[in-house]
């Protein structure tokens, strides 16, 4: 599968995997965060969730 890329191709799929794997990351982390220190951390929750969704 790999072979068949192309540079720019083989980038984005880098970049769009450490995108995801960081959000998968992020949103149980920021959660945990959320529930116990407060609403510091709403703003990076919510992008992340709207990173996994997208």
């Amino acid at each position: 599968m790999g072979a068949d890329l192309t540079g720019l191709e083989r980038r984005l799929v880098h970049a769009t995997e450490t995108t995801l794997y960081a959000a998968t990351f992020a949103v149980p982390v920021t959660g945990v965060a959320l529930v116990l220190f407060g609403d510091d951390l709403l703003v990076v929750h919510i992008a992340a969730q709207a990173v996994l969704y997208a």
